[in-house]
């Protein structure tokens, strides 16, 4: 007799389930209070599971990477794709306190263009648990109930 091997075929997990579920907290560095994810591990990491991803950073019209606007305080522009999905942030030029900063050095520039490369990975999952004031990634993702959800509304709805 011959038994037949059976397998079952497990769903792929999307590129944010599998960037999501990162453990970046060794890697954060804490900085005037608030954390931030290096940019060089962060590039490390998404290269290791999306080798295809690109970014750019986009340029005004003299070929630098930073806005001013009409008081002078900079913005940068970073574009990450990964296949066929592409993310744009905008981010400002911060000093070490977080404050906008008015005319820009290249230093702050290629500080805040990292931040906002940064960013956009958190768009697709990597260390975006950061953002959300979180120290480490959801281990487990909690089903959504439609029905016990109306049910809590409708019962807080109820209370008032």
């Amino acid at each position: 007799m011959t038994t037949k091997k059976t397998t079952t075929k497990k769903k792929p997990k999307s590129l944010w389930e599998t960037l999501s579920q990162i453990d970046c907290s060794e890697h954060i560095e804490k900085k005037g209070g608030f954390n931030y994810l290096s940019w060089a591990w962060a590039w490390g990491m998404l290269m290791e599971h999306c080798p295809d991803a690109t970014f750019d950073n986009e340029l005004n019209a003299d070929g630098y990477p930073c806005f001013l606007d009409a008081n002078g305080y900079g913005m940068v522009r970073v574009t990450l794709c990964i296949g066929k999905i592409c993310h744009c942030e905008n981010f400002p030029v911060l000093d070490y306190r977080n404050k906008a900063i008015q005319n820009p050095d290249s230093f702050a520039v290629n500080t805040a263009l990292k931040r906002c490369l940064v960013k956009c990975m958190a768009y697709f999952g990597l260390g975006h648990y950061i953002y959300a004031g979180e120290d480490l990634p959801p281990q487990e993702a909690v089903p959504f109930d439609r029905d016990e959800a109306i049910k809590a509304i409708k019962a807080n709805q109820d209370a008032r």
